[in-house]
Protein backbone atom coordinates (compact mmCIF):
# COMPACT_ATOMS: atom_id res chain seq x y z
CA UNK A 1 0.00 0.00 0.00
CA UNK A 2 1.42 3.35 -0.89
CA UNK A 3 0.52 6.84 0.38
CA UNK A 4 1.01 9.36 -2.40
CA UNK A 5 1.36 13.14 -1.25
CA UNK A 6 0.63 15.96 -3.16
CA UNK A 7 2.23 18.92 -3.64
CA UNK A 8 1.75 21.83 -5.41
CA UNK A 9 4.09 24.09 -7.06
CA UNK A 10 3.83 28.02 -7.60
CA UNK A 11 6.08 29.30 -10.80
CA UNK A 12 7.23 32.47 -9.91
CA UNK A 13 8.18 34.64 -12.43
CA UNK A 14 11.36 37.27 -13.05
CA UNK A 15 10.93 40.40 -15.38
CA UNK A 16 14.65 41.78 -16.79
CA UNK A 17 15.79 45.31 -18.07
CA UNK A 18 17.93 46.79 -20.04
CA UNK A 19 19.07 47.91 -23.31
CA UNK A 20 20.14 45.88 -25.98
CA UNK A 21 22.71 47.92 -28.09
CA UNK A 22 22.30 47.69 -32.33
CA UNK A 23 25.47 46.72 -33.85
CA UNK A 24 27.40 49.37 -35.66
CA UNK A 25 27.26 50.78 -39.24
CA UNK A 26 30.06 52.70 -40.73
CA UNK A 27 29.13 51.45 -44.07
CA UNK A 28 27.48 54.45 -45.26
CA UNK A 29 25.13 54.41 -48.85
CA UNK A 30 26.82 55.03 -51.93
CA UNK A 31 27.53 58.78 -52.83
CA UNK A 32 28.49 60.13 -56.26
CA UNK A 33 30.66 63.38 -57.18
CA UNK A 34 30.19 65.18 -60.53
CA UNK A 35 32.61 65.66 -62.73
CA UNK A 36 33.57 68.54 -64.20
CA UNK A 37 35.64 69.56 -67.69
CA UNK A 38 36.84 72.20 -69.78
CA UNK A 39 38.89 73.74 -66.57
CA UNK A 40 41.94 76.18 -66.39
CA UNK A 41 45.11 73.99 -66.41
CA UNK A 42 47.13 73.97 -63.03
CA UNK A 43 43.92 75.44 -61.14
CA UNK A 44 42.37 74.35 -57.87
CA UNK A 45 39.03 73.27 -58.04
CA UNK A 46 36.58 72.07 -56.19
CA UNK A 47 33.53 69.07 -56.39
CA UNK A 48 29.90 69.41 -55.39
CA UNK A 49 28.82 68.86 -51.81
CA UNK A 50 27.73 65.14 -50.80
CA UNK A 51 25.77 64.09 -47.65
CA UNK A 52 26.75 60.80 -45.64
CA UNK A 53 23.76 58.72 -44.94
CA UNK A 54 23.46 55.17 -43.87
CA UNK A 55 25.62 54.81 -40.89
CA UNK A 56 24.85 55.22 -37.21
CA UNK A 57 28.45 55.64 -35.99
CA UNK A 58 31.48 57.80 -37.29
CA UNK A 59 32.87 56.26 -40.46
CA UNK A 60 36.63 56.82 -41.33
CA UNK A 61 37.33 59.03 -43.92
CA UNK A 62 40.68 58.72 -46.22
CA UNK A 63 41.64 60.05 -49.71
CA UNK A 64 44.08 59.54 -52.64
CA UNK A 65 44.92 62.40 -54.88
CA UNK A 66 43.36 65.51 -53.06
CA UNK A 67 42.09 66.59 -49.99
CA UNK A 68 38.60 67.16 -48.31
CA UNK A 69 36.85 69.10 -46.18
CA UNK A 70 34.15 67.49 -43.37
CA UNK A 71 31.38 69.97 -42.85
CA UNK A 72 32.78 72.89 -44.17
CA UNK A 73 36.20 72.52 -41.85
CA UNK A 74 39.85 73.08 -42.88
CA UNK A 75 40.76 70.53 -45.87
CA UNK A 76 42.58 67.06 -44.34
CA UNK A 77 43.88 63.73 -45.58
CA UNK A 78 41.67 61.73 -42.83
CA UNK A 79 39.18 62.59 -40.76
CA UNK A 80 35.98 60.88 -40.21
CA UNK A 81 32.52 61.85 -40.41
CA UNK A 82 29.26 60.90 -38.80
CA UNK A 83 25.52 60.57 -40.17
CA UNK A 84 24.50 63.85 -41.80
CA UNK A 85 27.61 65.04 -42.64
CA UNK A 86 28.83 66.93 -45.45
CA UNK A 87 32.08 66.42 -47.73
CA UNK A 88 33.72 68.03 -50.31
CA UNK A 89 36.76 67.27 -52.27
CA UNK A 90 39.24 69.45 -53.70
CA UNK A 91 42.29 68.86 -56.31
CA UNK A 92 44.30 70.89 -58.58
CA UNK A 93 43.69 70.45 -62.60
CA UNK A 94 46.52 68.67 -64.53
CA UNK A 95 49.13 71.00 -66.10
CA UNK A 96 48.59 70.29 -69.46
CA UNK A 97 45.62 70.33 -71.71
CA UNK A 98 42.70 68.12 -72.48
CA UNK A 99 43.90 66.23 -69.33
CA UNK A 100 41.70 64.32 -66.18
CA UNK A 101 42.75 64.53 -62.43
CA UNK A 102 40.85 61.79 -60.41
CA UNK A 103 40.30 61.81 -56.68
CA UNK A 104 39.54 59.00 -55.06
CA UNK A 105 37.18 59.60 -51.43
CA UNK A 106 36.60 56.61 -49.08
CA UNK A 107 33.90 56.90 -46.32
CA UNK A 108 33.71 53.87 -44.52
CA UNK A 109 34.88 51.11 -47.58
CA UNK A 110 32.18 52.88 -50.03
CA UNK A 111 34.41 55.44 -52.80
CA UNK A 112 33.33 57.57 -55.68
CA UNK A 113 36.47 59.03 -58.02
CA UNK A 114 36.05 62.83 -58.28
CA UNK A 115 37.51 64.04 -62.11
CA UNK A 116 38.36 67.44 -63.62
CA UNK A 117 39.37 67.47 -66.90
CA UNK A 118 41.15 70.45 -68.37
CA UNK A 119 39.77 72.29 -71.65
CA UNK A 120 41.31 71.82 -74.75
CA UNK A 121 44.41 74.22 -76.24
CA UNK A 122 43.91 77.48 -78.01
CA UNK A 123 45.30 76.94 -81.26
CA UNK A 124 43.78 79.45 -83.31
CA UNK A 125 46.30 82.09 -84.23
CA UNK A 126 45.12 85.84 -84.12
CA UNK A 127 45.34 87.12 -87.40
CA UNK A 128 48.64 87.60 -89.48
CA UNK A 129 49.98 90.07 -92.51
CA UNK A 130 52.25 89.95 -95.05
CA UNK A 131 53.34 92.97 -96.44
CA UNK A 132 53.13 92.85 -100.55
CA UNK A 133 56.17 94.23 -102.62
CA UNK A 134 56.48 95.47 -106.05
CA UNK A 135 59.21 96.01 -108.32
CA UNK A 136 61.03 93.45 -107.83
CA UNK A 137 62.84 91.23 -110.82
CA UNK A 138 62.01 88.76 -112.51
CA UNK A 139 63.02 84.81 -110.97
CA UNK A 140 64.08 86.24 -108.19
CA UNK A 141 63.89 84.70 -104.83
CA UNK A 142 62.08 87.09 -102.55
CA UNK A 143 61.77 86.69 -98.78
CA UNK A 144 58.54 88.37 -96.94
CA UNK A 145 58.74 90.25 -93.59
CA UNK A 146 58.50 88.14 -90.67
CA UNK A 147 55.10 87.60 -88.96
CA UNK A 148 55.14 86.51 -85.11
CA UNK A 149 52.32 84.20 -84.30
CA UNK A 150 50.34 85.00 -81.37
CA UNK A 151 46.78 83.33 -79.70
CA UNK A 152 47.94 80.23 -79.86
CA UNK A 153 48.44 77.85 -76.24
CA UNK A 154 50.30 74.87 -78.44
CA UNK A 155 52.49 74.05 -81.06
CA UNK A 156 50.83 74.42 -84.76
CA UNK A 157 51.57 73.36 -87.99
CA UNK A 158 52.02 75.48 -91.16
CA UNK A 159 51.47 74.65 -94.64
CA UNK A 160 51.96 76.65 -97.21
CA UNK A 161 51.27 76.82 -101.61
CA UNK A 162 53.14 78.39 -103.72
CA UNK A 163 56.16 78.62 -102.01
CA UNK A 164 58.35 77.80 -98.69
CA UNK A 165 58.27 79.18 -95.44
CA UNK A 166 61.41 80.59 -92.72
CA UNK A 167 60.06 79.27 -89.18
CA UNK A 168 61.88 81.00 -86.49
CA UNK A 169 64.61 81.61 -89.02
CA UNK A 170 65.39 78.39 -90.07
CA UNK A 171 65.82 76.65 -93.53
CA UNK A 172 63.52 76.99 -96.10
CA UNK A 173 60.78 74.46 -96.09
CA UNK A 174 57.23 73.32 -97.29
CA UNK A 175 55.83 72.48 -93.71
CA UNK A 176 56.59 72.65 -90.02
CA UNK A 177 55.13 73.62 -86.49
CA UNK A 178 55.24 76.57 -84.85
CA UNK A 179 54.58 77.84 -81.22
CA UNK A 180 53.24 81.23 -79.63
CA UNK A 181 55.87 83.66 -79.98
CA UNK A 182 57.57 82.01 -83.26
CA UNK A 183 58.13 83.87 -86.55
CA UNK A 184 57.28 82.69 -90.13
CA UNK A 185 57.98 84.27 -93.20
CA UNK A 186 57.11 83.08 -96.57
CA UNK A 187 59.25 82.74 -99.75
CA UNK A 188 59.29 82.25 -103.31
CA UNK A 189 60.47 83.29 -106.86
CA UNK A 190 59.05 85.88 -108.48
CA UNK A 191 57.37 85.54 -112.08
CA UNK A 192 59.74 85.04 -114.61
CA UNK A 193 57.49 87.13 -116.54
CA UNK A 194 57.27 91.38 -116.35
CA UNK A 195 54.51 93.30 -114.41
CA UNK A 196 53.57 89.49 -113.16
CA UNK A 197 52.34 88.73 -109.60
CA UNK A 198 53.41 85.48 -107.48
CA UNK A 199 51.48 84.52 -104.98
CA UNK A 200 52.20 82.01 -101.46
CA UNK A 201 49.73 81.22 -99.10
CA UNK A 202 50.71 80.49 -95.46
CA UNK A 203 48.59 78.85 -93.04
CA UNK A 204 48.86 78.06 -89.51
CA UNK A 205 46.75 76.20 -87.41
CA UNK A 206 43.88 76.69 -90.25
Amino acid sequence: YYDYDFFSYIDVGYTVTGTITAASDTTPDQFTFTDISGQNPSTEVTSNTITVSGINAAASVSISGGTFSINGGAYTTSGSVSNGGTVVVKHTTSGSFSTATNTILTIGGVSDTFTSTTRAADVTPNGFTFTDIAGQNPNTVVTSNAITVSGIEAAVSVSVTGGTVSINGGASTTSGSVSNGGTVAAIHTTSGAFSTATNTIVTIGG
